[in-house]
């Protein structure tokens, strides 16, 4: 991942990343029993990883797709595309404006 700069209120740097490595066992402020990485906690204790979570779910759920799996390319077509014209479009005549008009016998 690419590292991005992000600015404070106040114009000071802020790793974003290193935070988030530093706060990963911090419980989170929810009423999910969970820290910041997505641990299941009881009483501030670890109770199942993350990754033991995820597997459980891949494997127990049976609409699940496997997660590393290359996303299989469509397959190819030998039909030719029709090549499409842009659209025309007629332009309207401007309507005059009758209280800015300076032809002769227009009341201004």
């Amino acid at each position: 991942m690419a590292k991005q700069e992000h600015k404070s209120m106040h114009g000071r740097s802020v790793d974003m990343e290193a935070m988030r490595a530093r706060n990963e066992t911090t419980v989170a402020v929810s009423n999910q029993n969970l820290n910041a990485r997505g641990d299941q906690l009881k009483g501030g204790k670890i109770v199942k990883r993350r990754e033991e979570v995820v597997s459980e779910y891949y494997e127990t759920n049976p609409n699940a797709k496997p997660r590393n799996n290359p996303v299989e390319a469509a397959p190819a077509t030998d039909a030719k595309v029709s090549e499409t014209k842009p659209a025309v479009v007629e332009k309207k005549p401007a309507k005059p404006n009758l209280a800015t008009s300076t032809e002769e016998g227009d009341v201004q």
